[in-house]
Formats: structure tokens, sequence, C-alpha cells
């Protein structure tokens, strides 16, 4: 078999298997682990993007505050759920409080957490599912005539596209997952 015949043969069996092969739609509902292919764009950091625009300062502080403000610089690729600061503002004092002054470290960092998930998940590519965090804990994905929310919270502004992934901003930000203090932790196990 000549080169050329290989190479044909190769081409004909690789688009065979992509017709017959996994269907082109992901199932309804469960944990879709990554997106068909992991975009990266070029361009600023999702922290250069939130600082130009502005308006997303406590946003930032509960990244610095938590720790995850290397995941707005690089790395990634990541979907970062951005809270603006207006919605932070319209929560009531003890709500605020909860976010920026938790007693406990692991809550703290349970409530950066939430706010980024593994993988950039540009809306295109978004469905009845859930998604992990990179805390490991699923966040529930719904999209119904154009209106995308995770968990209560809807997108209002989509497909910010950064360099180490994507930004979307939401309405009210998303309940974190409640953490043992580290003392009961300590009791239950690992």
């Amino acid at each position: 078999m000549t080169s050329f015949a290989r190479l044909i043969f190769v081409l004909v069996v690789l688009g065979f298997t992509r017709v017959v092969g996994a269907p082109e739609a992901a199932p309804a509902t469960g944990v879709r682990p990554a997106p068909p292919a992991a975009p990266r764009w070029d361009g600023p950091t999702a922290l250069e993007v939130l600082e130009k625009r502005g308006g997303f300062t406590r946003f930032l502080e509960l990244c610095r505050k938590t720790g995850f403000m290397p995941r707005l610089t690089g790395g990634g690729p990541y979907t970062v759920l951005a809270v603006p600061d207006r919605v932070f503002d319209g929560l009531s004092e003890s709500q605020r409080n909860a976010w920026f002054n938790a007693p406990h470290v692991a809550q703290q960092r349970a409530n950066g957490m939430v706010f980024f998930l593994r993988d950039a998940w540009p809306v295109e590519e978004l469905f009845d599912t859930e998604l992990l965090s990179l805390s490991g804990h699923r966040v529930k994905v719904t999209v119904a005539e154009g209106v995308v929310k995770f968990q209560d919270a809807v997108v209002t502004e989509r497909d910010l596209r950064v360099g180490n992934g994507v930004i979307h901003v939401l309405d009210r930000p998303l309940v974190p997952p409640t953490v043992p203090p580290a003392a009961d932790r300590k009791k239950s196990g690992p």
C-alpha cells in the first residue's frame, strides 16, 4: 500500500469513527468533565479585565482573602463567576460578614472556591448539567430560553474571554458549600 493510499485509509477510518462514535450532544444532566476543547484565548488575564472594567473590588478582595488571586492571574483555563460590587453592596451586613469574615479558614476558602470552575465554559458550550468547582463541589447549570443560571444566579454578562479562561458576571453570589469548623473535621476524619 502506498503512502497516499494509507493516508486515505486513515482519513476514512477517522471520519467513520467520528460519524458513528460518541454522540455529539451530551446528556441532559450529569457532570460534564471538560468542554470538548478547552479554549485558550490570547489577551489579558481575568484579573486585568476585572480591574480595567471596575466595579469588582469586593469580588477581588474575596479572591485575595481566600487565596484565589493566582487563579485570576494565570494558569487555567478556568471559568470565573464574578459578582459585581453592586450585588455585594446590596447584601445585608450579616450576609456580607458571612462572605468576607467567615470565622474558619476552611469556610473562607470555600467562599472563594465556588466562583472558580474547572476549564473554560463559554455559554455556547453550556447545557443543563452540573460542573465542578475547584473544590470539587458541583455547581448546577440551567439554560432555558437564552437565560443561563449557575445555581440560582443569572448570568448578566457572558463570555468575557481572557487569556486564562472565561468570565461570566452573575446577578448574585453563589451559595458556597458549608464547610465544618476545623475542629469538627479533625474528629470526623481527614
